[in-house]
């Protein structure tokens, strides 16, 4: 009964947890197509922002080199960003309700990703959309 019992508050915590915003300060190190890398406490970090389309539609942009907050949740896995600060501006990538943006551009023939190949990332995660350089694989429709 006590396993139980803790197999469902584990369950829970991780439904729950799925969702949760994190928070990191860093440098940017390389920006790659739709993906970021960035220096957080020596340690490099890959983030996903969004859709190239959509970052070069929406202005936003950022620079090697340079320092930035990222807020961002983990979905599917993967570092995704829902907000970049730099140079006291700030770019949103999510609403209210915590949606990505570029979800509800599908107007005018443009999916919500710009791709349908998924990668690989450190043997077991798997990215969709556009393919960094710093990731191996050939890609494979989903």
């Amino acid at each position: 009964m006590k396993k139980m019992i803790l197999a469902i508050y584990m369950l829970i915590i991780l439904i729950v947890s799925a969702d949760e915003e994190m928070a990191v300060n860093g440098n940017v190190e390389k920006i790659d197509g739709s993906f970021i890398t960035v220096v957080v406490n020596n340690k490099k970090e890959l983030f996903k922002l969004a859709p190239k389309w959509y970052l070069m539609e929406n202005g936003y942009f950022v620079k090697e080199g340079e320092t930035v907050k990222i807020r961002y949740k983990k979905v599917n896995n993967v570092n995704s960003v829902t907000e970049v600060v730099r140079n006291k501006k700030t770019y949103k990538f999510t609403d209210g309700n915590g949606e990505f943006l570029w979800k509800r551009s599908g107007i005018g023939g443009k999916d919500s990703e710009t791709s349908s190949k998924t990668w690989q990332v450190n043997g077991n995660t798997t990215v969709q959309g556009d393919k960094p350089s710093s990731i191996s694989g050939n890609g494979g429709n989903s």
